[in-house]
């Protein structure tokens, strides 16, 4: 997994997909679109948001790298934009790029770095600048396998300052809203915009893969990117403008290993009751931390924290990534009991530092 920013060289990867679907027949058959047709839907789309997409130069001591960014606020002749974290992680200086060679002084507000998100903002003051904030509180949160997407960002380098590229969703993750998508997306999109064909924000993008590991070496992978989704995003920007600095994100000091009882081994197996096919088990209680403080033992079932039901690692981690310190979550456990039967406990743990 790479995260995208630009950074000194790099190497373009390109591919190209179609896909079709099929299913029953209509009472009445309507025209299929022409090329022209979804051509003109995609620049339409472009056409309405694309100044609410901007370039980022960052400058750090090591050097310089770019980034991609939206914009989601304008208040008191400033706008507000929303970028990742490791855009501008270090930065010295953050520049806020709208095109023919404008760029414009961005203050940091504050990041998020567990959920790799950070809040800029800039004025256009000096150059006048053709910027406008995009409504994110109007975004959907239904999203669907084969949607249509749009990524607008900066691939490869300010040089390609809101270029477009085009996919579909390919999966959307149940335990933290993150879209996998084919749009292409390469170093310089980090933090830029996933749209869907009606024009509206739903991700940011941040990260792709280029290649994966099997057992007869490594492979090249395309199609395959990343984009946070805006349940996330605008909690995050939410959390950052009232803390208006960085938010650190707690942890439980709890270890857990994820037991499947048609892959674990038989000694696995025994820590599930009958009844759960898969959880994630307890292995670490780390002395004096949250997790410790509220009772939570090693070998404990984790089947919900807080109002989520709990049957990957993953459910657990999108909790905490979006809990903040001195707040109290709830957590509820199987554990054996003397007789050896599985009880039912429920938790409060207070999420201090």
């Amino acid at each position: 997994m790479k995260k995208i920013i630009l950074f000194i060289t790099i190497l373009m990867v390109t591919f190209s997909l179609a896909s079709c679907s099929y299913g029953e027949s209509p009472d009445k058959i309507e025209k299929e679109p022409t090329i022209t047709q979804i051509e003109n839907t995609i620049t339409d789309v472009v056409g309405n948001v694309e100044k609410a997409c901007i370039g980022i130069r960052s400058t750090t001591a090591s050097g310089q790298g770019t980034g991609s960014g939206v914009i989601y606020k304008e208040s008191n002749g400033e706008f507000y934009a929303v970028t990742n974290e490791h855009v501008i992680a270090g930065a010295t200086k953050i520049q806020v790029y709208l095109g023919k060679v404008m760029y414009y002084t961005a203050t940091l507000i504050g990041k998020d770095a567990k959920n790799d998100l950070a809040v800029i903002k800039f004025k256009t003051d000096i150059y006048g600048g053709s910027a406008k904030a995009i409504d994110i509180n109007s975004t959907t949160d239904i999203i669907k396998a084969g949607q249509t997407v749009i990524a607008i960002g900066c691939p490869l380098g300010l040089e390609n300052y809101n270029a477009v590229s085009t996919g579909v969703v390919s999966r959307v993750n149940s335990s933290d809203g993150k879209i996998q998508h084919s749009a292409e997306i390469n170093p310089g999109n980090s933090g830029g915009a996933l749209f869907n064909a009606s024009g509206r924000l739903i991700g940011i993008n941040v990260e792709k893969m280029t290649q994966t590991q099997t057992e007869t070496g490594t492979i090249a992978v395309e199609g395959v990117g990343y984009a946070i989704g805006m349940k996330t995003v605008k909690t995050v920007i939410m959390d950052i403008e009232a803390a208006n600095t960085e938010v650190e994100r707690p942890l439980l000091g709890i270890t857990v290993s994820l037991v499947n009882r048609y892959i674990a081994t038989s000694d696995q197996v025994v820590l599930l009751p009958t009844s759960i096919d898969q959880a994630p088990v307890v292995s670490e209680v780390a002395p004096n931390k949250p997790g410790y403080k509220a009772g939570v033992k090693v070998n404990d079932v984790v089947i919900k924290i807080g109002t989520k039901d709990v049957v990957s690692n993953e459910d657990i981690v999108s909790v905490l990534s979006l809990s903040k310190y001195n707040e109290q979550l709830s957590i509820v456990v199987l554990r054996k009991n003397t007789s050896g039967i599985f009880e039912r406990i429920e938790l409060n743990i207070n999420l201090v530092k």
